[in-house]
């Protein structure tokens, strides 16, 4: 079952959960689990763990209660990733002020597309009214 919520990351040298949105609509514990299982050894228990730490975080939404539980992403995987960059950028720049801004500006000057795409984004927002 392709785009699961949760995907094996590696996370401060241990394996951890982390939050991938998805179009696969609410899964059981038990489909999590099974997605999970056909590519790395994981334990059921860890699914379950791992899910009640997202919903207190309030990253996935659980309806139902005990086996009829389903839970599902809270938003979907584009948004949670834009969030995600840009509040690391937010914390480099006000940590390393103009530093971050000449690392990413040499970053992005490296890779044609990435240069394409900043330009583009940029003459958008300068179109805005």
């Amino acid at each position: 079952m392709p785009g699961s919520i949760l995907s094996r990351t590696r996370r401060r040298g241990r394996d951890g959960a982390e939050l991938s949105a998805s179009n696969a609509g609410p899964q059981s514990i038990g489909e999590l689990h099974e997605t999970l299982g056909s590519t790395t050894a994981i334990a059921y228990t860890t699914v379950h763990t791992e899910l009640a730490r997202l919903v207190k975080k309030k990253l996935v939404v659980k309806r139902g209660r005990y086996a009829e539980a389903t839970y599902a992403a809270r938003v979907p995987r584009e948004t949670f990733v834009n969030d995600l960059v840009r509040n690391v950028l937010r914390g480099l720049l006000d940590a390393h002020g103009p530093i971050a801004v000449h690392g990413f500006v040499d970053l992005i000057a490296e890779d044609d597309e990435a240069r394409a795409a900043l330009e583009r984004r940029l003459q958008d927002d300068r179109d805005k009214p």
